[in-house]
């Protein structure tokens, strides 16, 4: 008991750092801990030279530098934000009001489009409570 209580809640800690003076009850942690100091990490980015602990990380990572290809015009981009801006502006799937025609980007804009065409008794009217208002 005596020795949990020393590591969770004093601020004993048997690892110091010497660059940072951060603490560590635990070996495994204060040499990851080290290694953001020396850069000595154990997978590292080819491109850009960014190090990770995990070759998951590094892998995930890495796919950051491919360009993205689109499979609707096979155009690619450099970076997620530039792909998905060009899906929205070149691919956009439109939605079409079949009483007059006009185009809407979402399936929820031309539902709430689509009351303006149903008569007042289909629709929920609420009276505006405002004073001078007809509506």
């Amino acid at each position: 008991m005596q020795n949990h209580y020393t590591k969770s809640h004093t601020s004993f800690k048997k690892y110091k750092c010497d660059v940072c003076n951060t603490g560590y009850n635990h070996k495994k942690l204060f040499k990851r801990h080290m290694i953001t100091h020396n850069e000595e990490y154990p997978y590292k980015c080819d491109i850009c030279s960014r190090g990770f602990f995990t070759l998951r990380k590094q892998q995930i990572h890495i796919k950051l530098h491919q360009n993205i290809k689109c499979n609707d015009c096979d155009k690619e981009y450099e970076t997620w934000s530039s792909y998905m801006l060009h899906r929205k502006m070149e691919h956009r799937k439109s939605f079409t009001c079949e009483t007059c025609s006009r185009p809407f980007y979402t399936k929820i804009d031309l539902k709430k489009h689509a009351q303006i065409h149903s008569t007042i008794l289909e629709r929920d009217v609420f009276p505006c409570n405002h004073e001078n208002c007809s509506k």
